[in-house]
């Protein structure tokens, strides 16, 4: 059997505690974890572009991933998920 993904995934609120077991168990490169870090200070993409010298497109790129990888609705509830799961502090 395959491991779940979040997509066949529904959590209940006393579920939670998995939801955040299981994001910490993904895979994020060091790129994905300096972005959502500098998102958590307040940083719109057009500054985390400058800051790590990429182009915007990419920084969306990177956040639409993100966003897949833990099924957050957006990127608030992207930052949200990156702290209770321990990912970022």
């Amino acid at each position: 059997m395959s491991p779940p993904t979040f997509s066949s995934l529904t959590f209940t609120i006393e579920g939670i505690s998995y939801y955040h077991s299981f994001c910490r168990q993904l895979r994020f490169t060091d790129r994905e974890l300096e972005v959502i870090t500098h998102l958590s200070y307040g940083k719109n993409a057009e500054e985390i572009a400058a800051e790590l010298v990429l182009s915007v497109s990419t920084i969306h790129k990177y956040l639409s991933n993100l966003r897949q990888k833990v099924n957050a609705k957006d990127t608030t509830h992207l930052v949200c998920i990156a702290f209770r799961s321990g990912l970022i502090s």
